[in-house]
């Protein structure tokens, strides 16, 4: 079966015109035969398809593009919780943040649109509620004094202690 990475790097080297479809079909199937794995771009180097200079190429558009994911990723996480506060303020419905997401989802192939601009589009909130929301969960941040690591504790219960998970130095969500 072939890993993720090498899934992306076969890709982009195609998407870059790096190598054809036969080649990319034919070093995989080279790969699946070898006694010991070995990432495809060896693999596709070795059989004189590509330079070592363009593999680092290609490397580094997999490295910025796995980034950008990472950040992606993070920002979508951030927006179901951005729900979950519009959903307990009553600005809006379950279904209605589902819905969102969806189309969060479906567009996050091309771009990240943020869900408060989705539901502004779509007429679930305005932008007076927008910033109540964004506002309401900028004041559930903390901060661990020791170490600086920060912590989201949006709809935790106030006067709840826990241990920061890098230093373990006791922290405390304060109460409304």
């Amino acid at each position: 079966m072939a890993e993720k990475v090498d899934l992306a790097f076969g890709e982009i080297a195609l998407k870059t015109g790096k190598v054809s479809k036969e080649t990319l079909d034919k070093c995989v199937e080279i790969q699946h035969t070898l006694p010991s794995w070995k990432p495809l771009g060896v693999v596709i180097m070795e059989q004189g398809y590509l330079t070592e200079d363009e593999v680092s190429d290609i490397l580094k558009i997999q490295k910025r593009n796995m980034e950008a994911m990472s950040i992606q990723r993070r920002q979508m996480g951030e927006d179901n919780i951005f729900g979950r506060i519009a959903i307990k303020l009553g600005y809006v419905t379950l279904p209605q943040v589902e819905e969102c997401l969806r189309v969060q989802l479906e567009l996050a192939k091309d771009y990240l649109l943020r869900l408060g601009e989705i539901m502004i589009k779509k007429g679930y909130l305005n932008k007076k509620q927008l910033t109540e929301i964004i506002t309401y969960q900028e004041k559930r941040l903390i901060t661990c004094p020791q170490c600086t690591t920060r912590y989201n504790m949006i709809l935790f219960n106030g006067g709840v202690k826990f241990p920061c998970y890098k230093c373990e130095k006791e922290l405390s969500i304060p109460k409304d």
